[in-house]
């Protein structure tokens, strides 16, 4: 027992090495995403010109047996602000637990033609986002989503 000591002690300190990096490094992310943002909300603003960035979106939409729904993963390199799911199908979003986003579902009505037209709010700095939604055996239809991350100036893909 006395023999690990110096071991347990060396990984403890080892670490909180390593959390305190972590740390260091995540305010430095944050420090250069909130300059980024100033810089570009002030080139937005005077010179009249707007620069869209390009993102990539990777996808993955399957089907899972057990659930009896398909199982969308969105994912991008920065942080998503928001998705909006449009759907020409009566289709069901179905609580994913791992998400930290909030949902809001309008309704088909007058000023709606959409049968699901829904919004996903993310949390905090959330890379990736899951979507769980069941349709009805032998339906076909189409459902677009709009990708929005938290980059100035606002753009979607």
């Amino acid at each position: 027992m006395i023999e690990n000591l110096p071991v347990a002690a060396n990984f403890n300190v080892k670490m909180q090495q390593l959390r305190s990096e972590v740390e260091e490094l995540q305010s430095k992310v944050n420090e250069e995403r909130l300059r980024y943002e100033e810089v570009t909300k002030r080139q937005g603003a005077g010179a009249g010109s707007t620069f869209f960035h390009t993102f990539q979106v990777h996808e993955n939409f399957e089907y899972s047996a057990p659930l009896g729904a398909y199982n969308l993963t969105i994912e991008l390199v920065i942080p998503i602000d928001f998705v909006v799911v449009q759907s020409q199908l009566p289709i069901r979003l179905m609580e994913v637990e791992k998400n930290a986003s909030v949902v809001s579902e309008v309704r088909q009505d007058a000023l709606n033609p959409w049968p699901l037209l829904a919004s996903y709010r993310c949390q905090a700095n959330v890379c990736r986002l899951e979507l769980r939604v069941q349709a009805n055996e032998g339906d076909s239809g189409v459902i677009n989503l709009y990708v929005c991350p938290k980059i100035m100036p606002k753009c979607a893909q």
